[in-house]
């Protein structure tokens, strides 16, 4: 049997784990860095922008994100 395997035509996005509890944490309005709190309006902006051309992007149908187990 032969396997082509093609490049898709959009682009392909994965998050890491640590990304999407960030987000989770985002979405539920708790604390994202524990570690360093002052870093947590940076960060908050940052989740922000990230979720939301992911978000319109996907929507657009010029990006792909799997929601799936790293497993």
């Amino acid at each position: 049997m032969k396997v082509i395997i093609n490049k898709p035509k959009v682009p392909i996005i994965w998050l890491d784990t640590f990304v999407i509890l960030w987000l989770k944490k985002l979405k539920y309005h708790e604390i994202i860095d524990d570690k360093n709190p002052s870093n947590e309006k940076d960060i908050k902006i940052k989740l922000e922008n990230l979720y939301y051309v992911i978000y319109q992007k996907v929507r657009e149908r010029k990006l792909i994100c799997p929601q799936c187990e790293q497993d």
